[in-house]
C-alpha cells in the first residue's frame, strides 16, 4: 500500500513549537506526507508557514485541544495519523520506525514508547490499554471510519485510544518497543546539532516577480528546501517591483514641478530599484547561496553585482525554451543553473558549465487525490487554467463546443480574437495554484495544452519544440484528475497510456467527446495517475538541488 502520514499538530503557541516542528521537518518525509499546525495566531500561523505546513486556524476552547483533534481529523488527507503535543517532540528516526511498523500491519493501530516527563521512564511500562500508560503521541492508526472520540478533559487522548481501539477486534493493537517521542524535556529531539555541527546551508531566494505560473515554482521550491532543513532567507521581487513603481512614479511627479525636462522612471529603472536590495540582503544574511527563480524580472546589473560582491549565485530558469536567449545571457552570468526543458541543457552548458536540468514538480499542499466538495466551485466537463497564447486561442476556435461545458481560467484577453462560443466559457482571471487543483479534481476532463510561441504579443514568433513535462502535467496527476494532453516526448515516458495525446484539436475534439461517455474508463485512468509522479514533488526536487550546491559551496558552509 501507499503509506502518506498525516501529523496533527495542536498547538497554543508555546515558545517549544518551533522545536516539535523542527523534530518534524528532521524525519525522512516522503512527498506525499503532510503535516497539519492546528491552533490560532499569528506566530503560529508564521511558523508553521516557515517550515512549509498547513496551518489550519481552530480553537482555544478550553479542554486541551481535544476538540481542534477531533475537528483536524476530518481535514487529514493521510491513510494514517499521527498526533504530536507543542510541548513533545519526536525522536531521531521515529518516522523510518513508523513506516516499518505500517508496512509491516498496514490496517491496525500501532502503539509505540515515549520518554515520560520528570524521570519516569518509558511508556509504555507494561501492554496495557490503561489511563497514564499510553498516550495520544504514542499513538498511529490508520485514517478510516473507525477513529473515535476525543474527551474533553485532559486526559482526553487515553479516551481516543479507548474508543478507535473498539472499533477493532480485541489483539489489533501492535505494541512496538521504538521510542518515537520525547516529551517536555526528555531526550534529544530529531534535528537538534550538536554545538560542533557545522551550520544549516542559508539560501536567499529571490522571488521570479510574477503573481502566477513562476510565482508556484518559487512556493514549491521554498517549501522542498525547508523540508531538508535549508535555512532560506525569501527576497519577494513581486511586492517589491510594485513598491517601487509606486516611489519611483511619486519622485518623478514631485521633482517634475521644478524639472519638466525630467524623463520620467522606465521599466528598468523600476526592475533595477526593486531588485537592488537582493544583493543587500545576501551580504547581511551572510547567505551560502542565492537561488534566483525565472530570472525574468531581476535586473541583470543586481546579478553583475552579486558576482563582484563574492557572492555564489545560481538561477532556476522556468520559461524555456520560449525566452531562451535572455536566459542564455543570464547563464553566463551565474555560478550555475538549471532550467525546466531538458531539450535545451547542451545549449546552457555551452555557457555555464554547471547547467543541469529540474524537472517541474507538484506542490504536496496543494495538489493531491480528495474528494471532499469545495465550496461552490463549478464541475466542468472541461477544464483549462492557463494563459491565452495566441495559437491556444487559435485551438479553441477549431473545435465545436456545443453540448460541452468548457471552462477557462486564466489570462485571456479578448482582442486576441476567442470566437463568441470559447469567449464565453471564459469564467476567471487568473488563480490560486489551489482553485486551480480543485477544479481539476472536479472536472470530468482536464486540457493540457503546451505553449508555441516565444513573447506574449499576438504575433510572437514560433518557439522550438519542447520534450519536458509542463507544471500543470504534474499537477493533474498528483491531484488524480484524468486529462488529455498535447503531445511531448515526457508525457509518453512517465505516463505511458494513462494520459492520452494528440497533435491536431480534429484529434482532440475526437478524444473529448469519446473520453466524456466513458466515465469508468476516465476513473481508471485517473486512479494510476498519482502513481505517475509520485517522486516528483517539489520535496524530491529540492533533493536534486541541494545535491547540485553541494558541488558548487565550500564544504565547510554546508550542514
Amino acid at each position: 500500500m501507499s503509506i502518506r502520514l498525516s501529523v496533527l499538530v495542536v498547538t497554543s503557541g508555546r515558545e517549544t513549537l518551533a522545536r516539535t516542528l523542527r523534530s518534524i521537518a528532521a524525519q525522512p518525509l516522503e512527498p506525499q506526507d503532510e503535516v497539519l499546525v492546528v491552533g490560532n495566531g499569528a506566530h503560529i500561523k508564521t511558523l508553521a508557514q516557515q517550515f512549509g505546513y498547513r496551518y489550519i486556524e481552530d480553537g482555544p476552547y478550553g479542554c486541551w485541544g481535544q476538540r481542534e483533534r477531533q475537528a483536524a481529523m476530518v481535514l487529514a488527507l493521510g491513510s494514517h495519523l499521527l498526533f504530536m503535543d507543542d510541548d513533545d517532540f519526536y525522536t531521531e528516526g521515529a518516522f523510518a520506525a513508523i513506516r516499518a511498523a505500517i508496512t509491516a500491519h498496514p490496517d491496525r493501530p500501532i502503539m509505540f514508547k515515549m520518554r515520560a516527563p520528570a524521570g519516569q521512564g518509558t511508556l509504555w511500562k507494561e501492554r496495557a490499554v490503561v489511563c497514564g500508560n499510553v498516550s495520544g503521541t504514542q499513538f498511529v492508526v490508520p485514517n478510516d471510519d473507525r477513529l473515535g472520540l476525543w474527551g474533553r478533559r485532559h486526559e482526553g487522548d487515553y479516551d481516543f485510544i479507548r474508543t478507535t481501539l473498539a472499533k477493532y477486534p480485541a489483539d489489533a493493537l501492535i505494541w512496538n518497543e521504538h521510542i518515537i517521542v520525547g516529551c517536555r524535556e526528555e531526550g534529544t529531539p530529531a534535528g537538534a546539532a550538536p554545538p560542533s555541527q557545522t551550520r544549516a546551508l542559508r539560501v536567499l531566494l529571490v522571488h521570479p516577480g510574477a503573481s502566477w505560473s513562476t510565482a508556484d515554482v518559487y512556493d514549491g521550491l521554498y517549501y522542498g528546501l525547508q523540508q531538508h532543513g535549508t535555512y532560506v532567507e525569501p527576497y519577494r521581487l513581486d511586492t517589491r517591483i510594485e513598491a517601487s513603481k509606486a516611489s519611483l512614479h511619486w519622485l518623478w511627479r514631485k521633482k517634475k514641478k521644478t524639472r519638466p525636462d525630467l524623463p520620467k522612471p522606465e521599466w528598468n529603472d523600476i526592475m533595477y530599484h526593486a531588485g537592488v536590495g537582493a544583493l543587500e540582503m545576501a551580504l547581511r544574511q551572510q547567505v551560502d547561496v542565492v537561488l534566483v527563480v525565472s530570472a525574468t524580472l531581476l535586473h541583470p546589473d543586481v546579478i553583475i553585482m552579486m558576482k563582484r560582491a563574492g557572492l555564489l549565485v545560481t538561477v532556476l530558469f522556468t520559461e524555456s525554451p520560449y525566452d531562451h536567449a535572455h536566459e542564455m545571457r543570464i547563464a553566463s552570468l551565474v555560478d550555475g543553473c538549471w532550467t525546466n526543458e531538458r531539450s535545451v541543457v547542451p545549449e546552457f552548458r555551452k555557457v555555464n558549465r554547471h547547467a543541469g536540468y529540474l524537472p517541474h514538480a507538484w506542490h504536496p499542499h496543494k495538489h493531491y487525490v480528495s474528494n471532499r466538495p469545495i465550496g461552490e466551485l463549478p464541475q466542468h466537463d472541461v477544464v483549462f487554467v492557463g494563459s491565452g497564447f495566441a495559437e491556444r486561442v487559435s485551438w479553441f476556435n477549431a473545435i465545436d463546443w456545443t453540448g460541452i461545458d468548457l471552462g477557462l481560467y486564466g489570462s485571456w484577453d479578448p482582442d486576441f480574437g476567442l470566437n463568441d462560443q470559447v469567449q464565453a466559457c471564459v469564467r476567471s482571471t487568473p488563480i490560486a495554484n489551489e482553485m486551480a487543483a480543485a477544479l481539476y479534481r472536479r472536472a470530468k476532463i482536464g486540457l493540457n495544452l503546451y505553449r508555441r510561441s516565444q513573447g506574449w504579443g499576438r504575433h510572437g514568433p514560433a518557439a522550438p519544440m519542447g520534450e519536458s513535462l509542463s507544471p500543470r502535467a504534474y499537477e493533474l496527476a498528483a491531484c488524480g484528475a484524468f486529462h488529455l494532453s498535447d503531445y511531448r516526448a515526457e508525457v509518453r515516458e512517465v505516463f505511458g497510456d494513462v494520459v492520452p495525446t494528440f497533435t491536431t484539436p480534429t484529434e482532440a475534439a475526437a478524444l473529448i467527446r469519446l473520453w466524456l461517455k466513458d466515465p469508468d474508463g476516465r476513473a481508471r485512468m485517473a486512479q494510476q495517475l498519482p502513481a505517475c509522479v509520485a517522486e516528483s514533488s517539489w520535496a524530491t526536487r529540492a533533493m536534486t538541488v541541494l545535491g547540485d550546491l553541494a558541488r558548487l559551496i565550500p564544504q565547510q558552509a554546508v550542514a
